[in-house]
This record gives C-alpha cells, sequence and structure tokens, in this order.
C-alpha cells in the first residue's frame, strides 16, 4: 500500500533511504519495536513502538505505547500516543491519551481519547 500524508509530499513507506520494519498480517508481536526507520503495522503488536515514522494500516492493531515524529492510523490504536505529527484516517479508532504537535483528524475517524498539544 502506498501511503502519501498531508504532511510530507514523500510516500515515506517506499523511502529508500530508510529501513522499513513490518509487521506482516499473521504476526502478533508481544513486546517492544525500536528503530530509527519506519514500522509498517499490518498485524498486530502488544508492546511499544519507538520510530521515526509509523503507519498502523488497515486490520492493524496496536496496543501499547508510540513514540514516533510522523504517526499514520488506518486500523487501531489501544494506549499512548507521543508523536510530532499524527494522522488518523477515516477507518482509524484510537482510544487512550494523544500528545502531539500537529494533528489531522478525516472524518469518520473514531475517537476516545485525552489531547494534549505539546509546545
Amino acid at each position: 500500500m502506498n501511503i502519501s500524508t498531508k504532511f510530507s509530499e514523500i510516500d515515506f513507506l517506499t523511502d529508500l533511504t530508510k529501513a522499513t520494519t513490518t509487521v506482516s498480517i499473521d504476526l502478533n508481536i508481544v513486546g517492544n519495536i525500536s528503530t530509527q526507520g519506519i514500522v509498517n503495522v499490518k498485524g498486530k503488536v502488544e508492546g511499544d513502538i519507538r520510530s521515526d515514522k509509523i503507519v498502523i494500516e488497515t486490520g492493524g492493531l496496536v496496543e501499547g505505547s508510540i513514540y514516533a515524529n510522523e504517526l499514520v492510523i488506518f486500523g487501531k490504536f489501544h494506549g499512548k500516543i507521543q508523536a510530532d505529527k499524527v494522522e488518523i484516517a477515516s477507518s482509524g479508532l484510537v482510544e487512550g491519551e494523544l500528545i502531539y504537535q500537529r494533528l489531522t483528524i478525516d472524518d469518520g475517524a473514531y475517537l476516545d481519547v485525552s489531547f494534549q498539544k505539546k509546545l
């Protein structure tokens, strides 16, 4: 899936300058992920993710905490998000705590969160 965000004209899943870690559809990770590259979640992660850029795709689920510069959510997230740029697509579901600098929410997205804007 090609994903270009409203924050960048660059399709960061095909950005060859960064390594991409993919959690495939049939994969369930219990534990933490930490990388300086890109994390693409199509399966399930129960734990924390620390990365420069993260995409939770439709069908993907993360339960834990996310620390990122850029986060795009098409799937489901439960927990705490701390990111500079957050984009939640119309198919996205987010529950928990959201700490951000820039936020875009598409019409139809589901949110049950406490918001805190970083200064």
